[in-house]
């Protein structure tokens, strides 16, 4: 995957988006809701209600893109609690497999 072998940052939004937004309505959750700097490089995840929707938005020097991936069964899973959370690129592989559960510790 393309995060494997950067030190990129991963931040997951707990809270679910209206999953209509694409590149600025991302832009603006990553601004409003996580409260960092989009421009970072750093890969901004975020789920629907539902959470069977994943989007994820980062910065790649030249121009913004737009991760997606939408699960036929099960739904993804973080820790509650946190609204705002890091994640370790072995939790994201994780997480788009659909193994990361809610019981994970820091």
């Amino acid at each position: 995957m393309w995060w494997r072998g950067e030190q990129k940052r991963i931040f997951a939004y707990e809270e679910p988006i209206d999953m209509r937004c694409s590149f600025d309505g991302l832009v603006a959750a990553v601004k409003n809701f996580l409260k960092t700097d989009p421009l970072s490089g750093d890969f901004y995840i975020f789920l629907n209600r539902r959470r069977t929707l994943l989007k994820g938005v980062f910065w790649d020097r030249t121009g913004w893109c737009v991760f997606a991936k939408r699960l036929e069964r099960g739904r993804f899973w973080l820790h509650h609690g946190n609204r705002k959370q890091e994640l370790s690129t072995r939790e994201l592989e994780l997480l788009l497999d659909g193994v990361l559960r809610g019981c994970r510790k820091r």
